[in-house]
């Protein structure tokens, strides 16, 4: 659901096949939820072969704009990855500082934890996607506070 500029340093360039080819879509809820201002708003996307933790901010051309939601994408827990180092989007990382964490060499799951003060989201990953039975770990953790929109390193 984030914005990702895909156009290095000046200018900006969004891939049109997610959320960016449907910017009117995607401002609809974001205004939204500044407008009724939920405690805690957590989106759960997925489907483009990565982990990510994502600042939602306000649309706008304001890149400072205030912090709506977080999103929590998870990758596949059974797809091919891309083992090349700084492949795909990581060149563009600089580019897009809403984004908190990525990485898409890896695969695994995001195991979420919600109680009422907080929404705690750990980024899991397998050992192989080859064979069953192979180990597992927690890549990263991040937590969402009540009234604090964005996620923090757990």
């Amino acid at each position: 659901m984030a914005e990702r500029d895909l156009h290095p340093g000046e200018g900006r360039s969004w891939w049109s096949d997610a959320w960016d080819g449907y910017a009117a879509d995607r401002d609809r809820p974001l205004r939204f939820l500044w407008e009724r201002q939920p405690a805690n708003p957590v989106v759960l996307t997925g489907d483009i072969h990565s982990f990510s933790v994502n600042d939602l901010r306000l649309p706008g051309p304001d890149p400072d704009a205030p912090v709506v939601a977080t999103e929590l994408v998870t990758t596949s827990v059974t797809s091919g990855s891309s083992s090349r180092k700084g492949s795909g989007f990581t060149k563009h990382l600089k580019d897009n500082p809403h984004v908190r964490f990525f990485e898409s060499r890896l695969r695994g799951y995001t195991r979420c934890t919600v109680i009422q003060q907080r929404w705690y989201a750990d980024l899991r990953v397998v050992d192989t996607i080859e064979r069953p039975g192979g180990g597992v770990r927690t890549l990263a953790s991040f937590v969402v506070e009540d009234d604090r929109p964005g996620a923090e390193p757990a």
